[in-house]
Parts: structure tokens; sequence; C-alpha cells
């Protein structure tokens, strides 16, 4: 069945940068310290075992230098981490270590740094100079928790920070997408491009309330970004432990995905910590190792392809090494290993994922799928979604001294041991066999013998010939392998009624005038004597390319077949169609392979009511139908309705998705993360069949290539990569020949094409928002259409919140975060204070306020930093050397309202409400609108009065 054919190697695609100098860090006074060498190789054993370094590019390694470090780290901190390689005694180690919230150094940590920014930076170069399409860097120490002046969590430098101003700097780009998948949230990654419109920054990660380190106040879903790049920091907070794939595909579907494609990024980094994997003791999560592979997945269409993946955390060896070795086999185009159905999503993720909506819809089209409500509602019975900030954390960051052992959690022998059975039986239970071939082709050079003799028909031949011809000189065809057919016994008979086959067999072997007298019964199909043969010959063919997707000879499979079929029932010719090819094929697979889940995804701008009138009752097959339809275009039934669900059995099993407008690339792309994909890992198909057309001539889609070939791709993804698209109405369609082009270059996964902006349109959010309210119902993935607030601020979110959360209930970007107690029981304090500049007073005025005694942004009160304070300090901004405030926060210097109202402006772009006059040392809270007084305030001010009056 299958020839012996030569396929040609494909160019080794996939970057891999490591160095084993990194073991050299290791925790000299603490051996059960997590962030150890054996994180690194396992994962390096694991991805030899597979037998995939070969399969790779391995990219020489680099230390990176000092002005690599500098794009992201002062100077001064640079050097202090240089100079403890110079430390000798254990001891000191330690006693430096306690300087920084949570890290161990030793003698080779420095250089061991170097080490995973330079890989880190290399990696991003290949990809960027194209020398490769996409990478992993095995690296450590990790780095997104490192700040500009301080180590942190492990991580010495910020490696994904430093290679993306590496990218923004030295190769122009525009648009730069992080995703952080870390358990932990990257929050110096965060606060580096807090301002940074260029640089999408998306991170999921553990937070209960702020309950879970880091403890931070900016971790939650309301850090949107500042200034002009308000939008561009999204953080999901998930603040229940056990959260899985279910959870982790939802947000990538109806939050990371779409706006991830309406921002179009030129460059993808992925900060991939694997401490959310299944038995890890810091995340407590239950992502699969396979599912990291769906996550890469779904991101590989973006930016050409060019992804760079850079390891972060993750301290279950096990799970760590299995969930590299499937991130790397992704990016090498591997298809994904299949997940169980995700059923169900935790509540709290659901709450925490319309949260996110709710403050980023502002910004973003692609998830404006919620109706929205007034925030001075009445209550009209319908489920709305209240938007509430909670925090209960206590930071750390910003101690004195912290510690420097046992501050990670230990799991119980017994938990371990079952934590790894799971893990192995969930692994032994993939199958790791390999198809001989990637890509599957049938086509049937007999059609061009074949051309209907009705003058002017408008399906004949020479279009399907227009494709084969298109394909070929894209020389995608060389790398497909060709399938043979043979014989078959009435495969068309599983699903076509005995006497419409003969009658068809028939009506092909009468005169053409004869013949026109049976069309008739017909809707829009013509006959012709030599057609017999196409329709014999399309269906064998059809059916071989299916057994050999469905026999793992090949991963995939693309059919060029004539006449279409996606129209015909099991009683009648329609559409210019006779057999229906989809509806066969699927029917095979359940009787010959014995399947229960095929999912048919029809694109063609028609839609096929024959497919949906085949399996209406049928639970089996999952049909999802995107098409053009005003009540005019052919098919005209009311069929074509959303409320059309299926019936019995096969209730939620039909999803009709009618556009009634020009349709563009934006609306499909959304229909498809905010139905098509959720629903299908719901589903979990065993196959997919993709039917694909391209009959635009009526100007009702401006869909591109690109768009059609990115939907290949991600359907891809599912029933482990056992896809055949079945080409269908390939009628006169100008952009019809590219379209097939994208789409089989998708299944064979070569280079992407970089993508424009992909933006619903209105009309478009309307359709797929009721396509919702019908099938929620039915699955439990469309959990999402709840009415969210129409418009939010960071006031109405403190006063709907207020009643639930602790006193550090307000947004702060914080370089320095730290959790200060309240003091009971305070003495009331009244002091007299200069008025700012004294305007508008007689010279006899004085201005007496009372200050107010205790303000609950206290509690972000920061300590004075090591440096101490300069009150004679200019304005960071304008360099004006009169009436600065200094920030008690992050402790910036910026002027006043009267002089060109910097400090205001950082107050209000920062969050950070507490601020000191160097003037006459007052404190003001622009939150509280009024000045404050707390014994918490009198250390910070003798300091100021010091430096001010008594420096030499």
């Amino acid at each position: 069945m299958f020839p012996n054919v030569n396929i040609p190697a494909r160019d080794v695609r996939t970057g891999l940068i490591f160095d084993d100098r990194m073991t050299a860090h290791d925790c000299t006074w603490d051996s059960n310290h997590p962030e150890k060498p054996e994180r690194y190789l396992s994962s390096m054993k694991k991805i030899k075992d597979y037998d995939l370094l070969q399969r790779c590019r391995v990219i020489p390694s680099r230390k990176a230098n000092i002005e690599d470090l500098k794009l992201v780290h002062s100077e001064e901190y640079i050097d202090k981490i240089k100079k403890s390689a110079d430390i000798e005694d254990v001891t000191e180690f330690e006693e430096f270590a306690s300087k920084y919230d949570s890290i161990y150094l030793n003698s080779q940590s420095y250089d061991c740094a170097l080490l995973a920014a330079g890989c880190t930076l290399e990696l991003v170069s290949a990809v960027l100079q194209g020398s490769v399409s996409n990478g992993l860097a095995i690296v450590r120490p990790p780095g997104h928790h490192a700040t500009v002046k301080d180590a942190c969590g492990y991580c010495f430098f910020n490696n994904v920070a430093i290679a993306t101003k590496h990218a923004l700097e030295n190769y122009n780009l525009k648009r730069i997408l992080i995703v952080d998948w870390d358990v932990h949230h990257g929050q110096a990654t965060q606060r580096m491009f807090y301002n940074d419109p260029r640089v999408l920054y998306f991170s999921i990660h553990r937070y209960e309330n702020g309950e879970f380190w880091p403890n931070l106040r900016e971790s939650n879903f309301d850090f949107v970004g500042s200034q002009a790049a308000q939008g561009f920091n999204i953080n999901v907070p998930l603040n229940s432990t056990e959260q899985g794939n279910a959870e982790y595909l939802a947000i990538f579907n109806n939050v990371l995905l779409p706006i991830a494609y309406e921002f179009a990024p030129e460059l993808v980094l992925v900060s991939a910590g694997y401490d959310a994997a299944i038995g890890c003791p810091e995340g407590e999560m239950r992502i699969t190792p396979p599912a990291y592979a769906h996550f890469l997945n779904s991101l590989s269409c973006l930016a050409g392809g060019r992804i760079c993946v850079i390891l972060e955390g993750g301290y279950c060896l096990s799970s760590l090494s299995e969930s590299v070795a499937f991130t790397l086999k992704s990016l090498l185009g591997d298809p994904c290993p299949a997940i169980s159905p995700c059923v169900g999503i935790h509540e709290s993720s659901v709450e925490s994922i319309l949260n996110v909506i709710s403050v980023h819809r502002l910004f973003w089209d692609a998830i404006k799928l919620q109706n929205v409500y007034d925030s001075n509602f009445d209550d009209d019975g319908s489920n709305k979604h209240i938007v509430k900030i909670k925090y209960t954390g206590q930071p750390l960051e910003g101690s004195a001294v912290f510690p420097t052992r046992d501050y990670y959690p230990i799991q119980p022998p017994n938990v371990i041991a079952a934590l790894e059975a799971e893990i192995k039986e969930l692994i032994n239970e993939i199958d790791f066999s390999s198809p001989k071939y990637r890509t599957g082709f049938v086509f049937d050079p007999k059609i061009e013998q074949s051309f209907c003799s009705v003058a002017n028909h408008s399906e004949t031949a020479d279009h399907t010939i227009a494709f084969y011809k298109k394909l070929k000189e894209s020389r995608l065809l060389s790398k497909c392998v060709y399938i043979q057919s043979g014989k078959l016994l009435s495969e068309a008979e599983l699903i076509q009624d005995s006497d419409y086959c003969d009658k068809i067999q028939l009506d092909c072997a009468l005169s053409n005038e004869l013949s026109d007298e049976m069309n008739k019964e017909f809707s829009m199909v013509k006959f012709c004597q030599k057609d017999n043969i196409c329709i014999g010959n399309a269906c064998e063919k059809l059916l071989k390319l299916i057994d050999a997707v469905a026999m793992k000879m090949c991963i995939n499979g693309f059919a060029l077949i004539r006449p279409s079929g996606h129209y015909p029932d099991s009683e009648n010719a329609s559409g210019l169609c006779i057999f229906n090819s989809a509806a066969v094929a699927a029917k095979y697979l359940i009787a010959k392979y014995r399947m229960n889940r095929i999912l048919i995804v029809d694109l063609d701008v028609q839609r096929g009511n024959g497919i949906q009138n085949f399996f209406y009752e049928d639970d089996k097959v999952l049909y999802i139908s995107m098409y053009y339809h005003d009540g005019e275009c052919f098919p005209t039934s009311l069929e074509a309705k959303e409320k059309l669900i299926g019936s019995n059995k096969g209730k939620g099993f039909n999803i009709n998705i009618p556009f009634g407008h020009t349709i563009c690339d934006g609306d499909y792309i959304t229909a498809l993360f905010h139905i098509i994909m959720p629903v299908a890992y719901e589903f979990c198909p065993e196959f997919v069949l993709l039917s694909l057309g391209y009959d635009d001539g009526m100007s009702r889609t401006h869909l591109s290539p690109s768009c059609i070939g990115v939907i290949t791709k991600l359907l891809s993804g599912l029933s482990y990569g056992k896809v055949v698209l079945i080409s269908e109405s390939n009628l006169s369609c100008e952009n019809g020949p590219d379209i097939a082009a994208h789409c089989l270059s998708a299944l064979l996964n070569e280079n992407c094409v970089p993508l424009r902006a992909m933006k619903p349109t209105s009309e478009g959010i309307d359709t797929i928002r009721n396509v919702v309210k019908v099938h929620k119902k039915y699955w439990k993935s469309l959990a999402f259409d709840v009415e969210v607030p129409c418009s939010l601020d960071t006031s109405e979110m403190e006063e709907n919140s207020s009643s639930t959360v602790s006193s550090a209930h307000l947004r702060r970007q914080s370089s320095n975060p730290v959790a200060i107690p309240k003091i009971q029981d305070e003495n009331e304090t009244c002091f007299s204070v200069e008025f700012e500049r004294g305007e508008n007073l007689s010279n006899n005025a004085f201005f007496c306020v009372t200050p107010l005694e205790y303000c609950p942004h206290l509690e972000l009160l920061q300590p004075i930093p090591n440096e101490g304070l300069n009150p004679r300090a200019s304005c960071q901004a304008c360099k004006d050397p009169n009436e600065n405030w200094v920030c008690l926060h992050c402790y910036q210097v910026y002027c006043g309202r009267f002089v060109n109202q910097h400090m205001v402006q950082h107050g209000i772009d920062m969050k950070h409400y507490l601020t000191l006059s160097y003037s006459d040392l007052s404190v003001w809270c622009y939150a509280c609108d009024a000045y404050i007084h707390n014994n918490l305030l009198v250390p910070i001010k003798e300091h100021a009065h010091d430096a001010k009056f008594n420096s030499s």
C-alpha cells in the first residue's frame, strides 16, 4: 500500500543550547535544596533517552558579558554577585545569601548565572538570525525572579528579560510576547516591562490571594501595565491548588491565545517553569507532561514560528524531565500526545479568567465575548460576574534577613511514592511509536480525462488540477508520500442508500440527454458519463489515506479529490456533490477502527448540510461548521441556524457557527479559540476530519490563506495528530490554491508565515456569543457566558472588594514589597506643617493640619535602601532640583505638584501612594488624599532629617 519513497531529509530547524558547567551551581550547606544540578541532568538525560538530541541543531554556549547584564540589571548589583565568587568560606556564602529572598550560591554560581543568561541570548539570536526556527535552552539557575538590583527566588540574572531587551535593541523588534507558565509569578519580568507596550507579558501562576510566594499584591489580575502599556501586562492568578490541564487550556483558549493572535508578536519567549506539573511540591498543581506539548502547539503559529523556550523552575525530577522532553518534541513538530478529556473547569479558575477578561477587555477586542452590565445595575436575574480584588498575603521581600534553610516545601515519602507511580503510569500509557511518514497525499490524475461535458459548468476538473499544480510548484508534494489506492468494498454504501448508489451509477452511464432528466431530481448537480470513474476513485483514495493515518503509517493526510462531497445526504446528491466524502470517512473510521469520537470541522464557506444530516442523532461524531449564512446563500434551509444542535443522543454534537457578514480572519480565529478548541479538548477526538472549501466567488469572506493554515495547524494538536484534510469545493477561487498550500504546509510542519493582527468584527463576536449561549448547557468548557462590568477602574474594584480583603488591598508596583504589621493603640499626633509653597496665604497666616494616624497603605511601606536617602537629589524625570519628594515604596525621587507633577504622575501610574517631602519631611498619601503620621514613619523621617541637616 505504501511505496518505497525516499523522503528528503528536513532541515534541522530546532535549536538546543545547554552547558554541563551549569551543574556546578549547588547548595553547599543544604543538600536537600530543590534547585539542584539534577534538574539539569535529568532533563538532558530524558532528551537523550528519547533520541531528541541528534534531531536538534546544538547551539554553542557562551557566558553573558557585563554589557549584556546591564540591559536590565544595575552595575552595582552585578558587581556584588561577581565579587561573591571570591568568597571562600561556606558560612560567608550563607550570610551573603541571607540578604536576598530564597537564594543560595557558591564560588561557581556567578559563572553559572552568566552561562544561563548567555545561552538564552545565543538561542534568541540564532532564532532571529534565521539559523534555527525555534529552540529550547536548558539553563540554570533560573531567572524570572531576579530584579534590577536583587537576586530572588533561586534567580540571579533575569535571562528572559535580558534576551527581550537584547531583541528590542539589537533587532529592532516592536512586539515581543513573553509567556510565563512557571507556577510562581515572574514579578521581576513584570516590573522590567510594566511601562513598555512593545512587550506583552502574560503570566499564569499560583496566587491564593497573595498567600503563595512571592506573596505580592502586584501579582494579581488588576495589574495591567501603566501609561501607554496598559493591557500589556496580564496576570492570571490561580487561587486554588490542584489545577490541571482543563484549567490551563481554558486560560489559553479564552485569554492568552485570542490576545496573542491579536497582538501578532514578532518573537515569542516562554519562561518555562515546570513546577505546575504533577508531582512538584512547590506548585501542587496537576498539569500532565504531555499537556506542555499542546501549549507549545497552540503558540507555534505566532511570530512565524519564532519561539524560544527558556527553562525556569520545576522541582519534581520525573515530571520536569518528561515535560521538558515533550516541550522539545513539540518544537520539533512531533504530534501532541493525547490527553484526557478536559471536562469541567474549577470554579476558582473560572472566576480568575473572568476577572482577567473584565479588566483587559478594554484593551483587546478578541476577548469581548461577554455581554456587559452597568456597575449601577438593577438585578434583572441574568448571570453577572462581580469583580473583587482579594489580597491576604504577607510579602517577605524587602526584609533585612531572609531564611537560608528549610524555606521550601517537602513532601512526605508516601506522597512522593504515590505521585511518582501516577507519573510513571501516565507516561506508560502513551504510544511513542512514530509513523514512517509525516503526510500522506492522494490525488487522482485521471480526472484530467473526465471533464464534464456541460458547457460553462462551475465544477470542472481544471480547478482541481490547478490546485494540484500549485502544490507541486510549491515543492510541498515532494515532502509527502503518495498513497496508492486499492480495491475497496462499496465504501460509499457505508452511508449512502443502496438504491441511491445504483441511481448514481445509472445516471453516469446514460447519454447526456437522458442524464439531464435525472439531474432534475438533485440540487445543483450535473453528471457526465466519465464521472463514475472519478467518484469511485475519489472514495477509494480517500479511504486508503484514512487507513494510512489510522494505522500510523502517516501522521496526517491531505486528500485532493473530485467531485467534492459535503452536501449530499444518504438519498440525494446536492450542491455539485455526489457522495459525501467526510461522512464516508467518518463512518469508515467508526465501522473499521471502532472509533467512538470523530471530530469533523467544516470550513467551507457554504455549510455542509449533508454532513449535519448524517450525524444529527449521533454522539460519536462532533460536527462543527463555520460558514456564511444570510438566508439566501446555498444551502438556504433553516438547518443552518445555530439553534440546530442535534437530537436524541446527538444533542450538542452539532455546532453551527453562521456568520451573516463579510467574514475576516479574526472572526474565524476567535471562534476557533472560544468554541472549537475548548469543545474539542472536552470531546477528546480520536480522529479529526477537516473539510476544506474555497468557494468565495461572491466576496463573502476576507479570509487569508495563512488564517486557514493556522486553523489546520492548531487542529493538528488533537487526536495525536491524526488529521485528514479533505479538499472540497475546488471552484474558481482566486486564493484557493494558496489556501491549500498553507494547509498542506501546516500538516508538514513547515515554517509558518508571520501573521497580521487577527481582530474579530463586532458582528463576528455577536455570532460567537450566540453560539456559546446555545451550547453552554452541553459543554462545560463553555463556562464563561456571563455578563461582566462594562467598565472598571481601581476605585470601583476596591469599593466592591473592601469588605472581603485586608487593608493592603490597593494596587502597587514595587521593587521591594514588604508587609509591615499594624501598630495598635497609637497615640494621636497633631503637628503643624508648612503649606506647599504657601501661595494664597497672607504673611501672618499659618496653615495647620491634623494628619491621619493610620492609613492602609502603611502596610506597603518599604525599608530605607542601603544607600540611604539624598534630600538634595533632583527629579529623576525633569532634573529640577526644587521641591522634590521621595516615594516610600520604591525610593525614586520626583518633583511635586507645583513643579512638573512627576511624583503625582508616578503615584497614579505605579499605585505608589506614600511619599515624603524633602522640603518639610511631611508624608502624603495620594490614595487617602491626606497627610499621614504614624510611628512607622518616624525612622524614615529621622533618617531624612539627618541626611538633610547633619551631613557635611
